[in-house]
């Protein structure tokens, strides 16, 4: 009898175990202690996202974008969600990681001026909702000027302070009459609403390049109205444009 008594108490034990291993939260905690975002349980997939804490990539000790967006793809081709991670507390999608460098961005020349010394860059996020992006001026391959001091600096305490540019631009031109090749740039992007416009003028030689004015318009009474919102152009003539950066700039 006290035989069989123990096989019944070890055989509860063994069940308990059983239902402890196989719990909802033992699996969770295995995925996290194996730095998982998803993982089964019971035939369903569930990620390690809580309300209070998202499953960041970083925090887990992936070291750059491309290995958290690689782990993904990998492990879940057919995923059906929005297709995005969590990396340095930042929303990425993972989708096309391959086009992007090893920290989430790709690179375009907008334009080079003709003497191949001026270059115009356009630096693009693989952001989730929207691509973050800013430009630089190099001369000579070398960083002339960083867009990024005007659209982050100061907004570091928002929660989204993601940026996508609409870029219009010429180079090559002396519009101003001084001698002096310009690079002209109308940046046109938005912190919600309104849309806000910061416009550029560059003037350069063989030597060097030169910001001569930055400013922005807050709303549409300072908008110069020379760009389109949408297309990468310009909606008025040279003409039209000459008059307005020697009356601007």
């Amino acid at each position: 009898m006290k035989k069989l008594l123990s096989i019944l108490v070890f055989s509860l034990l063994g069940l308990n175990v059983v239902y402890a291993d196989d719990s909802y939260e033992t699996a969770f905690k295995k995925a996290l202690d194996n730095h998982q975002y998803y993982f089964k349980h019971k035939g369903k997939n569930y990620t390690t996202d809580t309300k209070d804490k998202p499953f960041d990539f970083f925090d887990h000790g992936y070291k750059d974008y491309r290995s958290s967006a690689k782990y993904m793809v990998e492990n879940y081709p057919d995923d059906k969600s929005n297709k995005c991670l969590r990396f340095k507390g930042k929303e990425w999608r993972f989708d096309a990681y391959l086009d992007y460098e090893i920290d989430g961005w790709k690179n375009k020349v907008l334009t080079k001026s003709d003497n191949g010394k001026i270059e115009l860059v356009l630096y693009l996020s693989n952001g989730c909702y929207r691509p973050n992006s800013y430009f630089k001026i190099l001369f000579e391959n070398k960083e002339a000027y960083d867009s990024r001091t005007n659209f982050f600096e100061g907004r570091e305490h928002l929660k989204h302070v993601d940026v996508t540019l609409n870029i219009n631009h010429y180079i090559d031109k002396d519009l101003n009459k001084n001698g002096k090749q310009e690079l002209f740039i109308d940046a046109g992007y938005a912190f919600g609403m309104p849309w806000k416009e910061s416009y550029y003028l560059f003037e350069y030689d063989e030597n060097s390049i030169e910001l001569v004015k930055n400013f922005i318009a807050n709303d549409w009474k300072e908008r110069l109205g020379i760009s389109d919102y949408f297309k990468a152009k310009f909606q008025v003539s040279d003409e039209e444009l000459s008059k307005i950066i020697i009356e601007k700039f």
